[in-house]
């Protein structure tokens, strides 16, 4: 029988115009908005946000203001669905003197079939506020941080500039960058599986430097180190006179550590 030849020729027409045209044909969705709030903290107070996916942006604050724009996004298959699945997309807040604790996971009641959803964060902090981060999939970049700062990611890129403090970032898929302009008496430890990590720290500056690999390399560049034990997969050394513990591993990428 012959009678469904000349329809589906037609149908395979129309799909290589649509594929030429760069057309994608879709009965997805979206429904968004944005959750502000500004909160007062005191110098060396905590932020800490837990969210399950989407990215976390962080930049400095001219004040003592935490300002924070969430942007929430839920996809759905209509319009009514995705707007009624933002309406109960919730934030909690927790609200201290010292710290400002924001619980974006997702709330497991309630049917999630056929959604999308991420928030993504984009937070102004005073300098001196310490951060403490986790996420499931999603991207973490900030900058201008002196507090401390604590990342734990499952799936997502973990980059930090301008940090001045103690750290411990941890991510499971997912490259790590972190620069420090400042050594203190506080440790450093950044790991992750798949994934390569580059650490920049400051030349003048007094550390004790541990890096493993299990598959990878580990490169020191231009840092003037004193070296205990090297190979390819394994570095003990010491910065300047010795200091904060700097450990750093990886599973499975490159290890770089540089000066700056």
């Amino acid at each position: 029988m012959t009678r469904f030849g000349p329809s589906l020729a037609v149908l395979s027409v129309l799909a290589v115009l649509l594929a030429g045209c760069n057309i994608s044909i879709s009965n997805r969705v979206e429904a968004r908005d944005h959750w502000t709030r500004s909160y007062s903290i005191g110098a060396g107070g905590t932020l800490e946000v837990k969210s399950g996916n989407g990215k976390i942006v962080l930049t400095p604050a001219s004040g003592k203001t935490i300002e924070v724009d969430a942007e929430r996004v839920v996809g759905a298959s209509t319009d009514d669905a995705a707007k009624a699945a933002l309406a109960e997309m919730k934030i909690a807040e927790t609200i201290a003197p010292d710290k400002i604790a924001l619980d974006a996971t997702p709330n497991s009641s309630g049917m999630t079939f056929n959604l999308q959803r991420h928030i993504d964060f984009t937070i102004h902090v005073p300098a001196s506020t310490n951060i403490v981060l986790k996420t499931t999939n999603g991207d973490v970049n900030a900058e201008g941080i002196t507090g401390t700062f604590a990342v734990d990611t499952s799936n997502g890129t973990i980059h930090a500039a301008g940090l001045e403090s103690g750290a411990s970032v941890q991510a499971t898929n997912g490259e790590i960058r972190l620069d420090f302009v400042k050594l203190v008496d506080q440790p450093i430890r950044v790991e992750t599986t798949n994934g390569a990590i580059t650490v920049r720290l400051p030349k003048d500056g007094n550390a004790r430097l541990t890096a493993r690999v299990t598959n990878g390399a580990i490169e020191t560049g231009d840092l003037p180190l004193k070296i205990l034990e090297q190979s390819h997969r394994r570095l003990d050394a010491t910065l300047g006179t010795g200091g904060p513990d700097v450990r750093i591993e990886t599973t499975n990428g490159m290890i770089s550590v540089k000066g700056r």
